[in-house]
């Protein structure tokens, strides 16, 4: 299979291209933070709610779990029209929409002005930005041009940088964003050695339903992440679940999967509980009569982040071949936009 010549005649919307981007969005957004002031934040704050949906929302799923161990009060992920009812002038929130224009997070982010929270948004535009400047709030402005869920490099890194500004993000995290980007770049860099295996995982997940396990320490974000990637990149429906809550339901619906053609895909890394390892080894061992393949992606680097962001652009990449061998431009996503037309 040449590769390159259906890239050329598949990817009209550049999708690789913005795939590849993500150290050069890390990168700027150390220069786009350096512009904005956060002396006005009192940085004592009773929780942290992040609001968004699609790709705005899982740079939150991904923050909360970078800072699992080193924040002391409680990180919400919201994906609603609704202010959860624990919001209060103690609750940083920040409003995270790609467009500026996302429903469900105009709606809250109007509740929580009405509350009086100190509001953070993160926006490339729209009706955000323009509330903003009219009531002097906080926007950190994201370049326009790309696709929501190809601009996590933004998103997710902007994120860690502001909430280090106002001491709820340690240095050394920050470090380790830095050097993510020269780990980003050699392993684009070196991409035509990891291709084949990424394209063999793409045929693999081609011909089967995919069901993607990560833990909740480390890897249900990025099963999560993975599974709205091949819904958008590659048009196909998988399913995703974490450890060890899978060992206590979902592990009971494989007693007749025999008669699917399922791949699980294992998302790993050292951090993981060594209860949640085992369980992981044992479902695996025993799921090998029930399913038609197993995928193992481990991702162990220096440091969190590091890890987060290899797993993202590797999970992305299968997700973009995926696209390109079953003919499909990964980038346009008419469903959606038919849906926003109706609402």
């Amino acid at each position: 299979m040449d590769i390159e010549s259906l890239e050329k005649n598949i990817d009209i919307g550049m999708m690789k291209e913005q795939i590849f981007s993500m150290p050069n969005q890390i990168e700027q957004s150390f220069s786009i933070i350096s512009k904005y002031s956060f002396n006005s934040f009192d940085m004592n704050y009773s929780n942290i709610l992040i609001c968004g949906m699609g790709g705005s929302a899982i740079s939150g799923d991904f923050v909360k779990s970078i800072l699992s161990n080193s924040i002391s009060i409680p990180i919400v992920v919201n994906r609603s029209y609704y202010l959860p009812s624990f919001v209060s002038k103690k609750t940083l929130v920040i409003i995270s929409s790609y467009s500026g224009n996302t429903e469900e997070t105009i709606s809250c982010f109007n509740s929580s002005l009405e509350v009086g929270c100190d509001i953070i948004c993160i926006s490339s535009g729209g009706y955000i930005q323009k509330v903003c400047n009219d009531n002097e709030i906080l926007c950190i402005k994201i370049p326009k041009g790309y696709q929501p869920r190809a601009a996590i490099g933004y998103s997710l890194s902007l994120l860690l940088l502001s909430f280090n500004k106002i001491k709820l993000c340690p240095d050394s995290i920050i470090d380790n964003l830095k050097q993510t980007i020269s780990t980003l770049r050699e392993f684009i860099i070196h991409i035509d050695e990891y291709a084949p295996s990424m394209i063999d995982y793409a045929k693999t997940l081609k011909a089967s339903f995919p069901i993607i396990y990560g833990s909740d320490s480390f890897g249900s974000a990025i099963a999560f992440r993975f599974r709205c990637q091949l819904a958008e990149n590659s048009k196909i429906l998988s399913s995703c679940f974490e450890f060890p809550e899978q060992n206590h339901n979902e592990i009971e619906g494989f007693v007749k999967s025999m008669d699917q053609d399922i791949t699980i895909i294992w998302i790993l890394n050292d951090i993981d509980h060594p209860q949640v390892k085992k369980r992981m080894n044992i479902v695996s061992d025993i799921l090998n009569t029930k399913v038609k393949n197993q995928i193992k992606l481990s991702f162990n680097y220096s440091g969190r982040i590091e890890s987060v962001f290899s797993a993202i652009l590797y999970t992305d990449i299968i997700s973009y071949y995926l696209a390109i061998i079953s003919g499909i431009d990964p980038t346009p996503v008419d469903i959606i936009a038919t849906l926003k037309k109706k609402m």
